[in-house]
């Protein structure tokens, strides 16, 4: 019994570290190029400021200073008389600080967030241009193996044919070699953000996202709150908080408090104490212009926000009408690459220049087709982003097949 109970333990842990070596080995440098984002100076900065403000909890104190007084009458050092006078702090102002560091922290916790998601979408972006090139490429060597291998047989077509080939392998090997140089400066920039990692930036086995799921994501997303929406809210509930806040400032004073005590030795301890109280009444209002000033301003920026909130929903629905149109646009053009391939099959034996013409005809579609995909891919991560989707745990490759 206890022989099988090892044997089942072995099993387990065999079948674990398997899995693990499966998740490892799936692992792609595009998530590690995706997940280094929080190395970026200004996330960490963001970071440190929300761990601050977390921490330190910053409130107005009921006391706002103390002045101790001592009075003499002569020039000796016996003292005659104490003061100590303690100004109070108005309640009004202790809320407004407390209600006014709430938004604070709130406006900065939705900021760190819209940042990392501003930061992933462009990486996103070096990521889909990456693969748009590789494919690129790819196609191009392709369709110079074909013309290099028609060519090869230049003593069974004709001199045109031959020059026409040889026209078409030079352009494409020059469009081949511009792709390169292009691909090699932006590898290099992905090498600087990934020190210390081996690896060749190759797309081999990475399965994408289909359309489906990028419909399907895209749909569900329309109907949630855009973050960037919450950044808007967050930040006009920090300039109202801002504002009130500084409403309260020539009314912080409450008044004072003020204990004394004369140092007279033939009274008793009861008689020398004595208790002042003030209370201010703040009648005149030195900062009431410069607070108009500021009212106007805020006004100004409502309106303001309440234009970028609408030119978000605007952005929103133009993702999504995209979105459809470059669905359609991908499946017309892969309908229209399967019908040349007809026609190149039938061609290859009998018009050896219209085949060539038929060939170019399909690499253009070809490059239509996968055009649309990376601007359905573009817009989609567009999408992600202002969601807020991009960056919320636990970090996902988007690009990546569920």
């Amino acid at each position: 019994m206890r022989l099988k109970s090892r044997w089942t333990y072995l099993i387990i842990l065999f079948l674990s570290c398997f899995s693990s070596w499966m998740v490892s080995a799936q692992s792609h440098w595009s998530s590690k190029f995706l997940k280094n984002v929080y190395s970026q100076s200004s996330v960490k900065t963001d970071s440190m400021i929300l761990s601050q403000l977390s921490a330190e909890k910053y409130r107005s104190p009921i006391i706002r200073d103390v002045d101790l007084r001592l009075r003499s009458s002569q020039i000796t050092p016996e003292i005659e008389e104490f003061r100590m006078r303690f100004d109070l702090m108005n309640p009004a102002m202790i809320t407004a600080d407390k209600n006014y560091q709430i938004a604070l922290q709130n406006y900065q916790e939705v900021r760190s967030k819209v940042r990392i998601n501003e930061f992933l979408l462009e990486r996103y972006h070096l990521l889909i241009g990456h693969y748009h090139r590789s494919r690129m490429i790819a196609d191009r060597e392709k369709l110079l193996y074909q013309y290099q291998g028609l060519l090869e047989n230049s003593d069974a077509i004709s001199v045109r044919d031959a020059l026409k080939l040889d026209r078409e392998i030079l352009h494409l090997s020059r469009e081949e070699e511009e792709l390169r140089l292009k691909q090699s400066f932006l590898e290099e920039e992905l090498k600087q953000e990934l020190p210390g990692y081996e690896f060749e930036f190759t797309w081999d086995q990475f399965q994408f996202v289909t359309e489906e799921q990028i419909m399907e994501q895209l749909e569900y997303v329309m109907g949630v709150q855009m973050q960037e929406a919450e950044l808007i809210i967050s930040r006009d509930v920090l300039a109202k908080e801002e504002l009130a806040r500084d409403g309260k400032q020539s009314k912080r004073s409450l008044g004072f408090i003020q204990p004394e005590y004369e140092v007279d030795p033939a009274n008793d301890i009861a008689d020398n104490l004595r208790f002042q109280v003030g209370i201010q009444l703040p009648i005149f209002d030195e900062d009431r212009v410069d607070r108009k000033l500021k009212e106007l301003k805020l006004l100004a920026d409502l309106a303001d926000s309440e234009n970028d909130a609408q030119a978000l929903q605007k952005l929103i629905s133009q993702i999504w009408l995209s979105a459809q149109f470059f669905k359609q646009d991908i499946a017309l053009m892969a309908a229209k690459s399967d019908q040349l391939k007809k026609f190149s099959d039938e061609l290859v034996a009998t018009d050896l220049k219209l085949f060539i013409d038929v060939l170019s005809y399909q690499n253009e579609i070809n490059e239509l087709e996968l055009r649309s995909k990376m601007d359905l891919l573009r817009i989609y991560v567009q999408a992600m982003s202002l969601s807020g989707g991009l960056a919320r745990p636990p970090l996902h490759n988007f690009l990546m097949f569920n």
